[in-house]
């Protein structure tokens, strides 16, 4: 019934959004917290007022997540001149929030249905740097990156990831294809990649605190981890501030 209510309306335009993730309780709306759809679709209906408005996100991002490249979806009763209604946004918005691009797509387009992958970055760090922190999960530790590498090496494939997903999640199901994970060492930053065709809820968080166990010398059997599907198996859940999604693959 959404979807129908949705493709009614005739215009459809993409956006590519960039955000600090600090001071939002994530992408989706919730009543009565500050969240990035929600800051952006009221910014909207200042622009254009008197419209039919959905805005549907790529990604549900969580609180204090940021975003390099989200993708969103904007349907609209009437059409509008894409170029004016992005310097409008970026206009009215707080700094945290950019619009980096919006253009016109065909009524078929859907950001969750047409993605065919996400990617996205961890950043820790050893060394604490007041350009770096609202980025980073400052470790002041020895990190064995090898062992790190291993493990992340072991999670790579399709695999039920429940034992890596926020116990309230909502998904259905949570079988998922990680297809890549990617682990550089830069010091003072080490940067975990993640490219897979979907996430769950606090998916890549708690693989990256998994594997910061690991690597701080905790033991943990990865294969185990995952069979159990029980989330009280894995390692803890790694601060928001360090992940980013950088891109949606279509």
């Amino acid at each position: 019934m959404i979807w129908s209510m949705i493709s009614s309306m005739p215009y459809s335009y993409r956006l590519t959004i960039a955000y600090h993730g600090a001071n939002f309780c994530g992408w989706q709306r919730q009543a009565n917290v500050r969240t990035v759809q929600g800051v952006l679709k009221d910014t909207l209906h200042q622009i254009i007022p008197r419209q039919q408005i959905t805005l549907i996100g790529a990604s549900r991002t969580d609180s204090g997540v940021h975003a390099l490249a989200q993708v969103a979806l904007l349907r609209v009763s009437k059409k509008i001149d894409p170029e004016k209604i992005c310097r409008s946004l970026n206009q009215l918005l707080a700094p945290e929030i950019v619009v980096d691009q919006l253009v016109a797509v065909a009524n078929s387009f859907h950001p969750i249905r047409d993605a065919q992958g996400k990617i996205y970055r961890y950043w820790l760090s050893s060394r604490r740097s007041p350009f770096l922190d609202p980025y980073v999960w400052y470790l002041p530790v020895s990190l064995d990156i090898e062992a790190m590498r291993h493990a992340a090496q072991l999670l790579q494939g399709r695999h039920d990831f429940s034992a890596f997903c926020a116990t309230d999640s909502s998904a259905l199901g949570r079988v998922r294809e990680l297809n890549r994970i990617t682990i550089t060492n830069r010091p003072p930053l080490i940067e975990l990649w993640f490219y897979g065709t979907g996430f769950l809820k606090q998916m890549v968080r708690t693989i990256c605190g998994t594997l910061v166990e690991i690597a701080s010398g905790q033991q943990h059997d990865i294969e185990a981890i995952l069979a159990s599907g029980d989330r009280q198996q894995a390692g803890i859940t790694a601060p928001a501030k360090g992940l980013a999604l950088v891109k949606v693959v279509y």
